[in-house]
C-alpha cells in the first residue's frame, strides 16, 4: 500500500459528523425511531468515494487530523488513506 494525504472541505449540516457510524448508526432507522436515512458521515461518504474510485480492496486505513461533531463544518481537515499500487501490464 502506498500512503495519501488529502484535505477535505465540507459543510457540516447534512453529516452526523466525521466519523463513521456504521451500518446501523447511519443511513438508517435507529431501534427509538430516529430517521437517518439519507444522513452519512463525512467518513462514510469518503468510503463511497474511495470504494467507487479504487474498488473495495485496494483502500484501507482513512485517518484523519480532527473529528467533526454532527453539523460541524471543516475548511480543511486532513487526512491519509493507504491505496493498493495498480499492477503494470
Amino acid at each position: 500500500f502506498v500512503r495519501y494525504a488529502f484535505s477535505v472541505q465540507y459543510h457540516g449540516a447534512p453529516f452526523l459528523g466525521f466519523a463513521y457510524q456504521g451500518n446501523q448508526g447511519e443511513n438508517c432507522v435507529l431501534k427509538d425511531g430516529t430517521d437517518l436515512r439519507g444522513c452519512q458521515s463525512v467518513e462514510g461518504r469518503l468510503h463511497e468515494a474511495f470504494q467507487t474510485l479504487v474498488g473495495h480492496d485496494n483502500y484501507e486505513n482513512i485517518q484523519v487530523s480532527s473529528r467533526t461533531d454532527r453539523g460541524v463544518h471543516a475548511l480543511k481537515n486532513t487526512c491519509h488513506v493507504d491505496i493498493r499500487p495498480r499492477r503494470r501490464s
